[in-house]
C-alpha cells in the first residue's frame, strides 16, 4: 500500500527510516499565517500585502529593513535606522503584541490554506526566535549588552514573546487544520562560530525554546529550528532543549560528525551550500557530483536531509534532482545505518 508524501515525511522527522529519501522542494509546501507574516516580517510599503522585495519597509513592531542588491532579496534589518527599543527595561513601552481574539481567524485560514496540499507534508512559520527579535529590535551589539547588564529584563521580553508565540499556536492548532510542523527561525551563529555562549544559550534561550517546543508537540505538531550559522558547537545544547529538527545546518559545520554522534535523534537539513558553489559560472555538473559525494555520505541512517538553498545559482535545482534520481536510498540495507566517525 503507498503512502503519501506527508506520511513518508513524518516517518522521516519522527526518527523512522521513510519508504523514500524525502525531496525538501517537492515533498512538502510551506503554508503561512498572515498574523504572522505580517507582523515578523518587513512589508512592502506600496502595498502592505505584498512582502518587500525591493528598497526598505517596516515589519508589524516597527523594524525598518532594508534589501541589498547584493543580498538575493533578502531583507536584513537596517543599521542605519534607529533602534525600536533603545532601553531592554522600559521594552514594554516600545512593544505590543496584536490581540489575538480580534482577528477573524476561521476567514483568514481559509485564505491561507486556500492552496494547501492535502497529501504534502505541510510547514507553516512562527516567525522569528527570542534572539533574532531582540536584536532586531535593539540592534546586534546593544542587544548583547542586554543579555549581560540587564539579563532579568531581557528574560522578561523573551518570556512574553514566548506567550504570545504560544497563544498563536492555539490558534493555529483550532483553525489551520492538516499543518504538519511549526518552524521557528533564530540564527545563532556566524561564518566562524556562535554570536552567544552556550552557558547564556542555556540560562536565557532554552527555558524559552524547551516550553514553546513542549507546547508545540502537545496540539500535534512536529518543531523545527531553522538557525544559520557554525552551530556545532550549540548541538547538545539544542537536543537538551528539546530541538529534534534543525534546519539551513549549513556546510561550514562539521555535519559528518554531527550526523554520526546525533543521527538517531537528531535531524540536520541543508548542508549542499559549499562556498565554491556561489560562483554562478561554477559547472552544474561538478556541482552535481559533490552533492551525490554529500548525500551518500551523510543520509545514511535518516539523520540527514539535503536541500539547497535558491541564493546559490541552480543549488536548489540540482540538490532536488539528485534527491529524486535517489530516491530508494534507504531500499539498501546499508544505508539504514548512521554514518561513523
Amino acid at each position: 500500500m503507498s503512502i503519501t508524501p506527508k506520511e513518508n515525511f513524518r516517518m522521516f522527522y519522527t526518527h523512522h527510516i521513510p519508504e523514500w529519501l524525502p525531496d525538501y522542494r517537492k515533498d512538502r509546501q510551506g503554508v503561512q499565517c498572515s498574523l504572522i507574516e505580517h507582523l515578523e516580517h518587513p512589508r512592502d510599503p506600496s502595498d502592505p500585502e505584498k512582502p518587500l522585495r525591493e528598497g526598505r519597509g517596516k515589519d508589524g513592531f516597527g523594524v525598518w529593513y532594508r534589501v541589498e542588491a547584493t543580498s538575493f532579496s533578502a531583507p536584513s534589518p537596517d543599521t542605519q535606522a534607529a533602534p525600536v527599543v533603545p532601553d531592554i527595561t522600559q521594552w514594554r513601552s516600545y512593544v505590543s503584541f496584536p490581540d489575538l481574539d480580534s482577528v477573524d481567524w476561521e476567514a483568514m485560514a481559509a485564505r491561507d490554506m486556500a492552496n494547501a496540499d492535502p497529501d504534502k507534508f505541510l510547514n507553516m512559520g512562527l516567525g522569528h526566535g527570542c534572539y533574532e527579535r531582540l536584536h532586531f529590535l535593539m540592534g546586534m551589539t546593544e542587544a548583547n549588552v542586554a543579555l549581560l547588564e540587564e539579563p532579568e529584563a531581557v528574560d522578561d521580553f523573551f518570556t512574553a514573546y514566548f506567550d504570545f508565540k504560544i497563544a498563536v499556536v492555539d490558534k493555529i492548532a483550532q483553525y489551520y487544520k492538516g499543518v504538519d510542523m511549526l518552524e521557528v527561525s533564530d540564527d545563532w551563529g556566524h561564518k566562524n562560530g556562535l554570536f552567544i555562549s552556550p552557558a547564556a544559550w542555556d540560562e536565557h534561550i532554552a527555558p524559552q525554546v524547551r516550553r514553546l517546543i513542549d507546547h508545540v508537540r502537545s496540539k500535534g505538531f512536529l518543531y523545527l529550528q531553522h538557525s544559520c550559522g557554525k552551530n556545532e558547537k550549540l548541538i547538545p545544547h539544542m537536543i537538551d532543549a528539546g530541538i529534534d529538527v534543525w534546519t539551513s545546518s549549513q556546510a561550514i559545520n562539521d555535519l559528518h560528525s554531527i550526523v554520526a554522534r546525533y543521527g538517531d535523534r537528531f535531524i540536520s537539513s541543508g548542508g549542499m551550500d559549499l562556498q565554491e558553489f556561489y560562483d554562478e559560472n561554477y559547472p552544474i555538473e561538478k556541482m552535481r557530483e559533490i552533492v551525490q559525494q554529500r548525500l551518500n555520505d551523510l543520509c545514511p541512517g535518516g539523520g540527514f536531509l539535503p536541500y539547497g538553498t535558491f541564493g546559490v545559482p541552480h543549488l536548489a535545482q540540482v540538490v532536488s534532482e539528485v534527491v529524486q534520481a535517489n530516491r530508494d536510498f534507504f531500499k539498501d540495507p546499508a544505508h539504514c545505518e548512521l554514518p561513523t566517525l
